[in-house]
């Protein structure tokens, strides 16, 4: 019986990721928020490619 050493493989790499939000003050007291995200693509050794963004809304007020 013979036994082979797994193998295994890491990938490590940098990319830019970054996003653009627009905000407004509805009264002194309270606001809202909408800005979209965007992500590096992380590239896979089967070829596939996994692209990922997103809207985030929000809203803050104030107590």
């Amino acid at each position: 019986m013979s036994t082979h050493p797994s193998e295994s493989e890491s990938f490590s790499d940098t990319g830019v990721a970054g996003g653009l939000g627009l905000g407004y003050n509805v009264s002194p007291m309270a606001s809202v928020e909408v800005m979209y995200n965007f992500y590096p693509t992380i590239d896979f050794d089967d070829g596939e490619d996994l692209d990922a963004d997103g809207v985030t809304l929000g809203a803050h007020f104030k107590f």
